[in-house]
């Protein structure tokens, strides 16, 4: 081929230089044979025909024999050169068809069928393209990386050139793109090519990709290399979908491979926990997912929760407990709500997509819903770090592993119940036989606490019951919980023991802290779950039983609440027993007491019956001596006093009668003056008498006053300063009340006179609304008011003052001091308005107190 080019290259050279020469050697040759040899004129005729026809009829047969003989070497060489095309075109549909047909590795079809283009055309740069959704994705790239657009790897199928050809499904062919205003904008124009060819890949009748070559040089490529690429187009589309369907097999194949291991672990592994790691890691290492999650529905929390993971970041989700409400963003999220699946190839443009740090290598996810029914208990959340990485068949192939371990979730869940329920009865048995076998009430709360948290593998627990008096709620037993707590009291209502108390039903709080019923005083609790069950008996609730934990150790579930009932009966029942078991020991111990209590009350009383009858004989004697001793000073003042005056008046009117008999009418009328005035002290002398024994103002005037004029004689008698204080509005009392205390007040003076040595003394009189108050102090001497009220005592007065108040109802109460005088104080309570004057028949008492 190089030798017939340079065949053709020699007689074009050649097709010029020989007529030119033959044209000089001719002329030469007939001017030197005719004008120098023969000597003819340069003008004759026959100089110029044979200079003519030598110097252009020979080189123009040379020149036209030359030119024939390039033209037919030239088309010998184009024919070899078409002929070498062909080959080299055959060679190369030879290799992309070897390719396509003995491999299914899809990039190394697309980089061999590349490389022979490449070598074929000799492009400057060329691309294949595949279609992937709505857009085309750059699988292969030579030549200059400027020519690539935006994200330098996909394409729109409505812009650019490639792009309208994938859409269109037409060769689109530019020999000159700046002739083409309107692809001015493109980034192959911009990098200055000058010409391109786009080319579609095509399968039964369906685009698969692009294959793009461009060139600086205009009018590069032509209807012949489009051809080349259709060719070529239509053999790569074939081993694409052949490639494709391969890895599409392959795929189904460890789907179905992956559900078989899953089938036959959820067949054999019973333990929740472990059955779902093993899913996890089971999906992810044979489907070669970046990270798989698988969440279980919280009903109660309206949550869905992290329950096993396999990736990377695996251990950093389940250490973290990745818990999202059911109600917020994301697309398991959005799942577990309408449970329906959710594929999305590109979370960048997803609005439900959930960031999440851990997981930043996300570009695709997909998830799938556990049902059991029609109810949606977990999801399956597969992720990958490749966008477009999820087919259709996916969703089918996950959604059959997700029925399997929803399957297997049930089955866990019924036997974890049934085991569950072994070992709560079995549990409940050994709880009951261990309460049952004491009554000691603090020994059955201990161990009540401390039971109910075992039961529920928790840390800590309180009792807490209503105190009836005030309604409110008392924290009475602990277990593993701060002391400070022991004995506080709640408001009604109050926390969370406060609400089941006031509801009679049970209560989960896992996040106590944020809980708008929490109470103030655990604040600084450590716990921030609880669990609170009703305490009830006889239909009636009188407590709670609370169990704690921290949330991220142990939340609480329903199925804790309802085995805490069922030991919160048992408890109540101990807690009862227990309180009866008190009761009888303490009526025991109160009736021993008060046996007690009676024998020395009895024995009391005969000593105080004793003493009384013996005061009483001695007020008796005294009170016979006293009114002996005043039937002789009666005697004694009418003696000296009214007798006196009686015998004098007799003498008088003896004297007034010798008078008139003597007719001296004027000594008979002195002697009737003296005796009027006689008379009228008589009057007088009565009248003093009369006082001392009973003061009239005490009937007709009152209580206050008969005091005061009282007061007022006692100082003119006595010397000793007496003060006389009302306070309150003043009411009459009934005759014997006023006497009773006119007497009291009397003798309390008389024994100031007497033993006080006071140089002052005052009587104090308060009336209130429902009592009288009275106080007689003096600044004397003092005296000790045991020893004054003793058996052996000869004070009577005090004794008779003392039992004046009572027959009144009042209470008298005397204290005094030695050196510090004596305050006589009596309390008097008084009938309401409506009642009766008459006195109360209340038992009254005596107080006795030092001052």
């Amino acid at each position: 081929m190089r030798q017939q080019t340079r065949l053709v290259d020699l007689v074009s050279q050649l097709r010029w230089a020989i007529p030119v020469a033959i044209a000089l050697i001719g002329a030469g040759y007939a001017v030197l044979e005719l004008v120098y040899f023969q000597g003819d004129a340069w003008s004759d005729l026959e100089v110029i025909r044979s200079t003519l026809f030598l110097g252009l009829v020979g080189p123009a047969l040379a020149w036209i024999t030359l030119t024939w003989a390039h033209k037919v070497a030239l088309a010998e060489a184009q024919a070899q050169e078409k002929l070498a095309r062909r080959n080299r075109e055959l060679a190369v549909l030879s290799e992309v068809g070897k390719a396509a047909s003995q491999s299914l590795d899809l990039d190394q079809i697309l980089r061999t069928t590349l490389e022979k283009l490449v070598g074929l055309m000799s492009l400057e740069v060329a691309d294949l393209w595949l279609v992937e959704g709505d857009q085309l994705t750059l699988k292969v790239h030579y030549g200059d990386t400027v020519v690539l657009r935006g994200d330098n790897s996909h394409v729109a199928l409505t812009e650019c050139v490639c792009g309208n050809c994938a859409q269109r499904g037409e060769a689109i062919l530019i020999k000159q793109l700046g002739q083409q205003p309107a692809l001015a904008h493109i980034p192959c124009r911009a990098a200055g090519f000058e010409s391109m060819l786009s080319v579609p890949m095509q399968a039964k009748g369906r685009v698969v990709g692009v294959i793009h070559v461009a060139s600086r040089r205009p009018n590069a490529f032509s209807t012949r290399d489009t051809y080349i690429l259709q060719t070529v187009g239509y053999r790569v589309a074939t081993a694409v979908e052949n490639a494709r369907l391969f890895e599409q097999t392959r795929r189904q194949a460890r789907q179905l491979e992956t559900a078989s291991l899953v089938s036959r672990q959820v067949t054999a592994i019973l333990d929740l926990d472990e059955l779902l790691a093993q899913v996890v890691r089971q999906i992810r290492e044979t489907l070669g997912f970046a990270h798989v999650n698988l969440f279980l529905v919280d009903a109660l929390a309206g949550e869905i929760v992290l329950r096993a993971s396999s990736g990377p970041a695996a251990a950093s989700l389940q250490a973290r407990g990745l818990r999202l409400k059911i109600q917020g963003p994301g697309i398991t999220v959005q799942v577990a709500q309408t449970g329906q699946p959710y594929l999305c190839n590109d979370v960048s443009q997803e609005p439900h997509y959930l960031y999440e740090a851990l997981l930043s290598d996300t570009r695709a996810e997909l998830s799938i819903p556990l049902r059991i029914s029609d109810i949606v208990v977990g999801v399956l959340d597969v992720h990958s770090d490749q966008p477009d990485a999820f087919q259709p068949d996916d969703i089918v192939a996950l959604q059959i592993l997700a029925d399997q371990v929803a399957i297997a979730l049930e089955n866990a869940h019924l036997f974890r119940e049934m085991r569950h329920q072994y070992e709560t009865l079995r549990a409940l048995h050994d709880v009951s036989l261990d309460i049952t076998a004491r009554l000691e009430p603090s020994q059955v709360l201990d161990v009540i606490l401390a039971h109910a948290a075992r039961l529920l593998n928790a840390q800590g627990s309180t009792l807490v019951v209503v105190v009836p008096e005030t309604g409110e709620i008392e924290i009475i037993a602990i277990y593993n919980f701060p002391a400070e707590y022991l004995g506080a009291r709640m408001a009604p209502g109050q926390g969370s023991a406060g609400h089941v108390i006031a509801t009679g039903q049970p209560l989960i709080v896992n996040d106590y802290p944020r809980w708008a019923g929490r109470a103030a005083i655990f604040d600084q609790s450590p716990y921030d779950a609880i669990i609170s069950v009703p305490l009830r008996w006889r239909d009636q609730v009188f407590g709670a039983l609370n169990v704690m934990d921290r949330h991220d150790r142990r939340p609480f579930v329903q199925d804790d609440a309802t085995l805490l009932s069922l030991f919160a009966d048992l408890a109540s029942i101990a807690i009862k027993n227990a309180e009866l078991y008190d009761q009888v020991l303490q009526l025991s111990h109160h009736l021993e007491h008060k046996v007690e209590e009676r024998t020395v009350e009895l024995a009391g009383a005969r000593a105080e019956l004793a003493q009384k009858a013996d005061q009483l004989q001695r007020l008796l004697a005294s009170t016979i001596r006293v009114q002996e001793e005043e039937r002789a000073r009666i005697a004694q003042d009418l003696h000296d006093g009214s007798n006196q005056l009686v015998t004098g008046t007799l003498y008088q009117i003896q004297a007034a009668q010798q008078s008139l008999a003597a007719e001296r009418t004027e000594q008979a009328v002195q002697s009737l003056e003296a005796a009027k005035h006689l008379l009228r002290d008589i009057t007088a002398e009565n009248r003093r008498l009369i006082v001392g024994l009973r003061p009239s103002i005490l009937d007709t005037q009152g209580l206050v006053a008969a005091l005061k004029w009282h007061t007022g004689q006692y100082q003119q008698r006595t010397g000793i300063a007496c003060s006389t204080q009302v306070t309150g509005p003043s009411i009459r009392l009934a005759p014997d009340v006023e006497t009773a205390i006119y007497r009291i007040v009397q003798e309390s003076l008389n024994n100031v006179a007497a033993h006080a040595h006071a140089s002052a003394v005052q009587v104090r009189l308060q009336f209130q609304p429902e009592s009288l108050r009275l106080q007689v102090e003096d600044d004397g001497v003092g005296f000790d008011p045991a020893q004054a009220l003793s058996a052996t005592s000869t004070q009577l007065g005090l004794i008779g003052m003392r039992e004046r108040a009572e027959t009144i109802g009042g209470r008298l109460a005397i204290e005094s001091l030695p050196g510090r005088g004596a305050r006589i104080s009596l309390e008097l309570p008084l009938p309401p308005p409506a009642e009766s004057q008459s006195a109360p028949d209340v038992q009254g008492y005596l107080e006795l107190s030092p001052n």
